[in-house]
C-alpha cells in the first residue's frame, strides 16, 4: 500500500508540476505578446507623431475627428484637443462642404485614394489647399478614414504666378504684335503662341 501511495503521490506532483511548467510557458508567451503589443504600439506612435504631413483620423460614419498629428495641427493652427472635438465639415469652407463630403465618402468607399486640391479652413479664418490621401481602416469594429495631407498652398500659388506670367506674355504679345516659337531638341517637337500667325 505503501508503494501505491508513493506512486500515486508521484503521479500527482508530476500533474501538478506540469500543470505548473504549462503555466508559466503561457504567462511568457502572453509576456512575450504584450512585449510585441507595446513595440508595435511604440512604432504607430513614433510613425503617427513624428510624420512630416498632417494626419487626421476621422470616423466615416459620424464624420468626426478621432486623432490629430502634430504636422495637421501646425498645418490648420490648432491644438490637438481643439481638433479631436471637431468634425470634418468643420475644418472646410462652409461653401464647399457638398464636394469635400463627396470625397471624404468616395475614399471611405475605396473608390478614390486622393482628393486634390481641398481647401481647408485655418483657425485663423484663412484658407489654405491640401492634397488628402486616405486609407480606410477598422479601429474595435469602427470605420476610419485616415487622411495624409499635404500643404500645397506654395504649389498653388506658383502655378497661379505661372499662369499670371503667361497670360501677361500673350497679352504683351497681342498687342505689340509679336509671337514666338520654342524648339525642343530632346523630343523634336515645335511650340509657338498664337500671335505668330497675326
Amino acid at each position: 500500500h505503501i508503494l501505491d501511495f508513493a506512486l500515486s503521490l508521484v503521479d500527482i506532483l508530476s500533474g501538478l508540476l506540469l500543470e505548473h511548467i504549462q503555466v508559466i510557458r503561457e504567462v511568457e508567451a502572453h509576456k512575450k505578446t504584450r512585449k510585441k503589443a507595446h513595440k508595435s504600439q511604440t512604432l504607430f506612435s513614433a510613425l503617427f507623431q513624428g510624420a512630416a504631413e498632417g494626419i487626421l483620423i476621422a470616423d466615416v460614419e459620424t464624420k468626426k475627428l478621432k486623432y490629430a498629428n502634430p504636422a495637421i495641427c501646425k498645418i490648420l493652427g490648432y491644438s490637438e484637443e481643439e481638433l479631436v472635438v471637431k468634425n470634418v465639415s468643420d475644418i472646410h469652407p462652409k461653401a464647399e462642404l457638398k464636394h469635400i463630403v463627396a470625397e471624404f465618402e468616395a475614399q471611405a468607399r475605396g473608390e478614390k485614394v486622393c482628393a486634390p486640391n481641398i481647401p481647408c479652413l485655418r483657425k485663423d479664418g484663412t484658407v489654405i489647399y491640401t492634397d488628402i490621401y486616405t486609407s480606410a481602416i477598422t479601429i474595435d469594429d469602427e470605420n476610419y478614414n485616415v487622411g495624409f495631407f499635404a500643404d500645397i498652398s506654395e504649389r498653388k500659388a506658383a502655378e497661379r504666378e505661372i499662369y499670371d506670367s503667361k497670360k501677361a506674355l500673350l497679352e504683351a504679345q497681342k498687342i505689340a504684335h509679336i509671337g514666338n516659337w520654342v524648339y525642343y531638341l530632346d523630343n523634336d517637337k515645335l511650340y509657338w503662341s498664337d500671335e505668330i500667325f497675326n
